[in-house]
């Protein structure tokens, strides 16, 4: 398995944020002070503006979130966020393959309603009737 170094990390936020390697290279160091050598992080270690570069990163594929549930003694539910590095994207990345751009939200529902037939919207309306 290839690791993700510091240098690596920089070149592939340089290229997918499309910003400075200066600006790439602290986005990196904050990323690899949290990961290490591991793929998972809990949430709960980050500050507001380590989070906010984290959902960043998460929109260009980068990292993911995860969460987990379960149930303390007393019967209320505690939930546990992670981070994970998304290390095959990062390798890709660096690699030159063509990553899918992240979309909006707009986007998204854009896509998602153009693939549904005119002829469902007419039943719809006249089933309301």
């Amino acid at each position: 398995m290839r690791v993700v170094t510091l240098s690596l990390l920089t070149n592939t936020l340089s290229r997918l944020l499309q910003i400075g390697r200066e600006d790439a290279n602290k986005y990196a160091q904050i990323v690899m002070n949290f990961f290490g050598y591991e793929d998972c992080i809990i949430d709960n270690l980050l500050t507001p503006q380590e989070r906010r570069l984290f959902y960043l990163l998460e929109r260009h594929g980068i990292l993911s979130s995860i969460r987990e549930e379960t149930t303390l003694h007393n019967g209320n539910p505690w939930r546990i966020h992670y981070w994970r590095l998304e290390r095959e994207k990062i390798l890709d990345g660096m690699n030159g393959k063509k990553q899918e751009q992240p979309k909006g939200i707009e986007q998204q529902y854009e896509d998602l309603y153009a693939n549904i037939p005119k002829d469902a919207w007419i039943e719809r309306h006249y089933s309301n009737a």
